[in-house]
């Protein structure tokens, strides 16, 4: 296998790249280029990227259910309850001390008192949805990570954009994707959500772009088929943080995945042209003219 250079990696398949590694890669995946699109300047972008990776409830929780779900004869190795507190009985908080000892020491995944809980029925839900089990039947392999240059003229020709001066010579852009499922023309991504806000379909419509999985329906099959992996479609599995713990199989249209390609196309370019550069940029040096956003205009406009 080809050896992955931090800082410019070639692309390719890599299947057997720690979580670590893969999110030390320099190049942009698909949480970067998402937040481009959403507004961050490319400044934020860059920071948040090179700071050290948190492992946080959220994080902890969807891991173990990976393998709870995909390995579940591992289970008991990799996932173990957190340092628990003698006077309460209940796990210390990830940000103490005693955590990170243990997580130094024990080098597995770690989850609170509420997340051990939590495992069992949310396990026993996604194995009661039919499509759920079906698609995991499939899977021949998992965590692959896929590396490869896109043409960023060749997609807005697809998707029937001008490519627009400014754009200039930023038309190349490597690609990072670490794809949780693979097998049978799927590849799957694993996702705990919080819809409790705003519960029912509509509500997961907006979960999808605000938290950029119409990005990655756009992007993931791209970058896996330039890698030479089959790809019929991409799916989410997914499933409520809180009870009743309902799960859903999710499969973004085409053309919500085209929607989603023409959003995302300008953030490449500015990847694109950060790399090139070597510079991130922040807010403008000049004055900035601010108007008011437009749902807030119109609430003021429907006081009569």
């Amino acid at each position: 296998m080809t050896t992955v250079t931090i800082n410019g990696p070639l692309p390719g398949i890599y299947r057997s790249l720690p979580a670590a590694d893969y999110h030390r890669l320099d190049c942009p995946g698909r949480s970067m280029l998402h937040k481009l699109a959403q507004g961050w300047t490319p400044a934020h972008v860059r920071y948040a990227m090179c700071r050290p990776g948190l492992d946080t409830d959220a994080l902890a929780l969807g891991s173990a259910l990976h393998v709870a779900l995909l390995e579940p004869s591992r289970y008991q190795d990799v996932v173990h309850l957190g340092p628990v507190n003698p006077k309460t009985g209940r796990t210390y908080g990830r940000d103490t001390k005693a955590w990170t000892e243990a997580e130094d020491a024990v080098g597995a995944i770690l989850l609170t008192t509420d997340q051990a809980a939590q495992v069992a029925p949310m396990i026993a839900a996604l194995q009661s949805h039919p499509l759920i089990v079906a698609t995991t039947s499939l899977v021949t392999e998992r965590e692959v990570t896929c590396i490869a240059t896109l043409d960023l003229r060749q997609i807005a020709q697809e998707q029937h954009l001008a490519w627009k001066a400014e754009w200039g010579e930023d038309d190349r852009l490597v690609v990072k994707t670490r794809l949780d499922m693979v097998g049978g023309g799927i590849i799957a991504d694993l996702k705990t959500m919080t819809t409790s806000r705003r519960p029912g379909l509509r509500g997961i419509e907006w979960y999808a772009v605000e938290y950029g999985l119409m990005h990655q329906a756009a992007l993931y099959p791209r970058v896996a088929r330039a890698c030479g992996i089959e790809v019929e479609h991409f799916a989410v599995l997914a499933i409520e943080k809180e009870e009743p713990y309902l799960p859903f199989y999710l499969r973004v249209s085409q053309w919500g995945a085209d929607t989603a390609m023409r959003e995302l196309l300008p953030a490449m370019v500015t990847a694109a042209r950060c790399y090139r550069t070597d510079e991130w940029p922040g807010y403008p040096q000049d004055v900035v003219d601010l108007d008011p956003p437009e749902a807030w205009v119109k609430q003021v406009e429907a006081i009569r």
